[in-house]
């Protein structure tokens, strides 16, 4: 019967005739990153760095359905100040009764990719295996799976934490009216907020970025010259953050100007759980030219500060080098590792596969990959 099943497979090319059922088989599989109408013309025919005849990613068809995906999102990176455009996997996700053809499409996107270097930012655990069984390595970034965090409301926080527990909603409030003051106490035993200024950041829309983030991001590739740095130039933060299918997640970009001169900036998207009853905001990217610590800090103290008055739950961080989270660490956020891995990477180009293999020669967050498409 099983032999029967695979001889009815049939491994393609995706095509943009395919999103509903692609959307369908996600959906059915508790994936909801394909539910946009907008989703694929983002990916792809908006992409400004989506090249010519560049494949979608492939599909498993079986007796004219499609049971299996996975897509390929071209992404701009610069290495040496040499423009790379990298393949990030997308909304990989097979049908139950066909798990054991999964490799097959896996393979397809290793081994039928244009791209030199692969990018796997959002895996989970069955993912990840076999990510490694392909030659995929773990992004060498200290603490990529572990959370930054800070609990704005500690009562909404232990109520959703109970939810998720298992709780229903009425326990759940209870148990936040008791247990949450308590963040509010420690907040103020630590004194985290209240020395920091932020009068020098100014709010951005991401469509509004202008020709300074340009001006940031030649910066940026002289001083992380051996850095693989993605693409942070106007056009890439308009079409990310900027576009219609984007504006699920809210985006907003704070800016730190000195003199006039965009110097360093955060971008934060919303990452709410309704089923938790939980309100998240995530700084999805920071970055400040020589890794200034004031501005950093400056964002940072800012994002909290703009999470707070939108009556957000908790603001979060994940991703990000050791001297990123060195400099953060005075304001004393809470840490929670993850027992998934979840950024991947697979290199065919000779020149940067030993270099690549160095913490400080990575600079990833949220920003990388599908994390935020």
């Amino acid at each position: 019967m099983q032999h029967n099943i695979k001889n009815r497979l049939t491994l393609r090319e995706a095509k943009f005739e395919d999103e509903r059922a692609v959307q369908a088989l996600c959906l059915r599989n508790g994936m909801f990153g394909e539910q946009s109408e907008l989703a694929w013309q983002w990916f792809w025919l908006d992409n400004p760095f989506c090249p010519e005849g560049w494949p979608l990613g492939w599909v498993l068809e079986a007796n004219n359905k499609i049971v299996g995906f996975i897509g390929n999102i071209p992404r701009s990176y610069s290495y040496k100040r040499k423009q790379l455009i990298i393949g990030a996997a997308h909304s990989f996700t097979v049908d139950e009764g066909f798990r054991s053809s999964t490799f097959q499409l896996l393979a397809a996107f290793f081994t039928r990719n244009p791209a030199d270097v692969l990018i796997f930012s959002s895996a989970n655990e069955l993912a990840g295996q076999l990510f490694r069984v392909a030659g995929a390595k773990m992004i060498p970034q200290e603490d990529y799976n572990q959370s930054l965090f800070w609990v704005i409301s500690g009562t909404d926080f232990v109520a959703s934490v109970s939810r998720k527990k298992g709780y229903n909603k009425c326990i759940s409030t209870m148990i936040g009216g008791f247990f949450g003051p308590f963040f509010a106490l420690e907040r103020i035993f630590k004194q985290r907020w209240r020395s920091y200024q932020h009068s020098g950041v100014q709010f951005v829309q991401p469509f509004e970025a202008s020709s300074e983030f340009d001006t940031l991001w030649e910066s940026l590739t002289d001083e992380r010259y051996n850095c693989f740095l993605a693409r942070r130039d106007g056009n890439a933060i308009r079409w990310q953050f900027g576009h219609p299918a984007a504006s699920h997640r809210k985006p907003i970009i704070l800016c730190n100007r000195i003199n006039g001169q965009l110097k360093g900036y955060a971008v934060l998207t919303r990452w709410d759980s309704p089923e938790l009853d939980l309100k998240r905001m995530m700084i999805t990217d920071l970055i400040a030219l020589n890794n200034n610590p004031d501005i950093i800090i400056d964002l940072v103290a800012a994002a909290y500060k703009y999470a707070r008055d939108e009556g957000v739950h908790v603001l979060q961080m994940m991703g990000f080098p050791p001297f990123i989270r060195k400099i953060i660490g005075v304001l004393k956020p809470i840490k929670q590792r993850y027992a998934v891995w979840p950024f991947w990477y697979f290199t065919k180009d000779a020149d940067i596969v030993a270099d690549i293999t160095h913490p400080e020669n990575w600079y990833a967050s949220m920003m990388d990959g599908d994390s935020t498409l």
